[in-house]
């Protein structure tokens, strides 16, 4: 379970960078384009680290998504002590 959970922060942490990095570069550049100045070099260096953030949120968020699904298959198993209540409570005479 704690596996599941880093492995979405980091994922949602990475998305939240790439989106700050990304809102920097159109700031940046639509500033440079109403100035009529050339773009700076700063909105290039925020787009590379946005797509890098982007393409390393998506081995953590596929193994978030991989540890949900096998933690799904896992409580669809019947547990034995809900079994036992089942049948303690409608008798098979009952059922």
């Amino acid at each position: 379970m704690r596996l599941q959970h880093a492995l979405g922060t980091v994922a949602l942490c990475a998305v939240v960078l790439a989106a700050v990095c990304f809102a920097a570069v159109d700031v940046t550049v639509g500033r440079a384009i109403a100035g009529g100045t050339p773009v700076p070099e700063f909105p290039v260096v925020c787009a590379v680290a946005g797509a890098v953030a982007l393409v390393a949120a998506i081995p953590p968020a596929v193994g978030w998504i991989v540890a949900a699904i096998r933690h799904a298959q896992h409580d669809r198993r019947p547990h034995p002590v809900r079994i036992g209540t089942l049948h303690r409570v409608y008798g098979e005479d009952e059922a």
